[in-house]
């Protein structure tokens, strides 16, 4: 599942996926805070989300943000991580 978006008003509140959440930053800056840490995202910036980690965005200046997202669900990552011979599933 794959996500693009452009907001410029638009805050989703505190969250969480049960997937992960692999984003890019491409224009703007995004607010978000994930778990108790706050966080500027400007354009550039990858974000990075494990499955159930509480989450939230909004604008964090006037013009807003866009992003492109993933979902990659725990069925996949766990072909990843047994192909690349990793013990578990990635935390990041």
């Amino acid at each position: 599942e794959m996500l693009a978006a452009r907001y410029r008003d638009h805050a989703y509140a505190l969250h969480t996926h049960p997937t992960w959440v692999f984003g890019v930053v491409v224009a703007g800056v995004e607010k978000l805070r994930m778990g108790p840490r706050r966080h500027l995202a400007t354009a550039g910036s990858i974000i990075i989300v494990n499955p159930e980690e509480p989450h939230d965005g909004e604008k964090g200046a006037p013009s807003g943000w866009a992003y492109r997202t993933c979902y990659p669900d725990v069925a996949l990552m766990a072909e990843i991580a047994a192909e690349l011979e990793l013990p578990g599933l990635p935390m990041f």
